[in-house]
């Protein structure tokens, strides 16, 4: 199956979501509230995917792929993913591809990976480090092409071939049951030359 088919089976326009918040709420009332949401009909379950909360009196920032493979057996066929994960500074990209392409092997065609830039909410907090934006941009387009690379095919045993361009040796070769293209958080204007440059009609900026 073509990336493309998998994405308009997974996300697609005219497609209503529920967000899971993490920083208001613990991972087993996630996985409660999110059976819920799919049960009343909602098609997709969008979960923030934060270190800290966003303010002390919330109190929680639990783990977002312990609640999503927790909840996958509870949301019959709702689809659900991260709304949104960095793929650098606190995650390395090449442990993002591995675990949603697990996910996708518990529940095929039912996950999704948003993919942002990253929060000094949680990338500073968790690592330190909080380059400029340029930087993180191209951090963050470098990311989208490891985790692509390391979800779009299975090679032969034993074989370790590389994501062309990365800074480090990625392995490829997790086998997602339906590979899927990230989505990415945009909440600014950038020009259409970076999104031909990770190739994905899914990076669109917002308006307003």
């Amino acid at each position: 199956m073509d990336n493309a088919t998998t994405t308009s089976r997974t996300l697609r326009d005219g497609m209503i979501g529920y967000m899971l918040a993490h920083e208001q709420f613990t991972v087993p009332q996630l996985t409660d509230i999110g059976a819920a949401a799919a049960k009343a009909g909602f098609d997709f379950l969008a979960a923030s995917d934060h270190f800290q909360p966003w303010q002390a009196n919330e109190g929680h920032s639990g783990a977002a792929w312990v609640t999503m493979a927790a909840l996958g057996v509870r949301i019959g066929k709702a689809t659900m993913g991260t709304f949104v994960t960095c793929p650098t500074l606190r995650y390395s990209p090449a442990v993002v591809a591995e675990v949603f392409a697990s996910l996708s092997l518990l529940y095929p065609g039912r996950i999704f990976l948003g993919v942002g830039s990253g929060e000094a909410l949680n990338e500073q907090a968790a690592t330190g480090l909080w380059p400029g934006w340029d930087e993180r941009w191209e951090r963050l387009i470098e990311a989208i092409g490891i985790i692509r690379t390391g979800t779009s095919s299975c090679p032969a045993a034993g074989a370790r071939p590389t994501a062309p361009g990365a800074r480090r040796n990625a392995p490829t070769g997790f086998c997602p049951a339906t590979p899927s293209p990230p989505r990415c958080a945009r909440g600014w204007t950038r020009p259409c030359a970076t999104r031909r440059r990770i190739s994905t009609r899914r990076c669109r900026p917002r308006r307003g």
